[in-house]
């Protein structure tokens, strides 16, 4: 009697290298899960020092006097280094080893981080140091994109990868309310402290991930026997072995559902920068959350995107594997869900002070907290979808659309900051305190009041009244909305869940949406 692979868990698969895989090892515990925790915890640290600038900077920008524009540029220039090492991450990963670029990345993210108390004073230096962390940063997503293309069976993949990924929300939940408690207070100096413990304890991270972490089932020196045959035998169906194969640079540039994974991780990045840079500066200026009172609005976003991503991983897979849901429907679904409630809500954000005039923080915090979990649900689609196309290289595939998604990390807060040129003065040793000002500064110097009288038009300051403070960031969040809405149309035209022709170069047979040679999906047990 003929059944499938999915109908028995005891169910034994013939493939391509003739080796048995026992489906019960896919129900256990092992060196893969163990993999992911480590990814989790590495990406956890790579975002808690990516957004405690975000935080720091309400403080940073008083204490240096810098304008909307600088606050701007500062926050930007991460991304002008991020930008760069993305596609060579992907490349040097595939070729000589995921662990090593990994854990190089993260490593010089730590030490930058730790010395920028040092070098804030230098504005040009600070941003130097901002655009070699981003450098270090931007091989970590194609590093470990990479090590799952070498450890995830494909039934697998939402799953790992995804829980994974998921330790950059986790990070960002910590690292918001942390960072927003050590500005308010007076250890190490104040703000300088959020660089100095949480770069301190990325180093830390760096050690465990040398000691625990391995590129390759093949390499690990403590893996089961039988995880290890599983993992192989699974991995070989799509792209059979590990072995390194160059890189088919032109049908990758000519592949439809690669360009339609391009746009969807721009767009999505578009909306999730717009809110990691300056949910705070929104938060402060806009609602007039007080520096050291806005940790847990800030952080609730986060809470909703770290838990939609956590589950829809293995909601994903279990629709596959269980219910026959096809790879390439359930990445769309996820995608359209996301982007649709992440559309309305940000453009509901930008109305709450309309809507709820008196309950605007309230509301404004709740549309963004479902905007963000929203936006965590298409991990389970364009997210993971460069393993289903491409397995062989994941690694490069995520360096080519991180590098594009990229773009928006350092555009976004440029933009925004030319859209919202009111500041809020919150130096309370300046006249204007507690008023919207849009010139040089939030907070106008003393020498331009003459008998407590405004002098704007020769020194081109202008006061800002609320209204217009909230029409600025409402074109943010309906420019943020129109973003995702072309994004999601352009991907469900275009995008895919088959494995592409360009993944196997040496002609080796094609697999299906399910990672199993089209020849042996189904076999006779005895």
């Amino acid at each position: 009697m003929g059944i499938t692979a999915e109908s028995d868990p005891l169910i034994a698969v013939k493939l391509h290298s003739d080796t048995i895989v026992d489906k019960e090892e896919s129900q256990k515990l092992g060196k893969r899960h163990e993999l992911a925790g480590l990814a989790f915890w590495g990406f956890f640290m790579v975002y808690a020092m990516r957004v405690n600038l975000s935080v720091a900077i309400l403080k940073m920008k008083t204490e240096y006097e810098w304008t909307s524009s600088q606050q701007g540029m500062v926050l930007a220039s991460f991304f002008f280094g991020y930008i760069c090492t993305q596609i060579p991450g992907g490349y040097m990963s595939g070729k000589y080893g995921a662990k090593t670029v990994f854990g190089f990345g993260v490593l010089t993210t730590a030490v930058l981080t730790l010395i920028t108390p040092i070098v804030a004073p230098h504005y040009p230096l600070l941003i130097l140091v901002r655009v070699i962390e981003g450098f270090g940063e931007a091989v970590t997503y194609p590093a470990m994109m990479a090590m799952w293309g070498r450890w995830a069976p494909p039934l697998e993949r939402s799953k790992l990868a995804i829980s994974g990924f998921s330790g950059a929300y986790a990070g960002t939940i910590v690292s918001l309310p942390v960072s927003y408690t050590l500005i308010a207070g007076s250890f190490l100096g104040g703000w300088p402290s959020v660089f100095y413990l949480i770069g301190a304890v990325g180093v830390v991270w760096c050690v465990a991930w040398w000691w625990f972490a391995y590129d390759t089932p093949e390499t690990h020196r403590h893996i089961r026997a039988s995880e290890r045959r599983y993992i192989l035998s699974a991995i070989q169906t799509q792209q059979t072995g590990t072995q390194y194969a160059p890189v088919p640079w032109g049908a990758l540039a000519t592949s439809a559902p690669l360009w339609a994974i391009i746009v969807a991780h721009i767009c999505n990045n578009w909306a999730f920068y717009t809110l990691l840079t300056g949910l705070s500066t929104y938060l402060h200026v806009a609602l007039g959350v007080k520096t050291d009172d806005g940790g847990l609005d800030a952080t609730l976003p986060y809470v909703s995107i770290f838990l939609t991503a956590l589950g829809i991983g293995p909601l994903t897979d279990w629709l596959r594997k269980a219910k026959g849901v096809r790879t390439g429907v359930a990445r769309r679904v996820n995608t359209t869900v996301a982007f649709a409630l992440g559309a309305s809500c940000l453009a509901l954000t930008g109305f709450s002070g309309k809507l709820f005039p008196t309950q605007q923080r309230a509301a404004a915090v709740g549309f963004i907290t479902v905007a963000q979990g929203g936006l965590g649900v298409a991990m389970g689609g364009f997210g993971v979808n460069h393993l289903d196309i491409g397995p062989r290289y994941s690694g490069v595939l995520m360096g080519i659309t991180n590098t594009a998604a990229t773009i928006p990390g350092f555009v976004g807060p440029i933009i925004t900051a030319k859209l919202t040129p009111c500041g809020l003065c919150d130096n309370s040793t300046k006249p204007g305190y507690g008023a919207h000002w849009k010139g040089k500064s939030p907070c106008p110097s003393t020498a331009l009041f003459a008998n407590n009288t405004w002098i704007n038009v020769t020194h081109g300051y202008t006061y800002c009244d609320v209204d217009q403070v909230e029409s600025e960031w409402r074109k943010v969040f309906l420019l943020s909305a129109a973003i995702l809405v072309f994004g999601n149309i352009f991907y469900l035209v275009f995008s895919s869940g088959n494995v592409q022709s360009w993944n196997t170069p040496d002609g080796i047979a094609d697999s299906d949406e399910l990672g199993v040679p089209r020849d042996i999906q189904t076999v006779a047990i005895s």
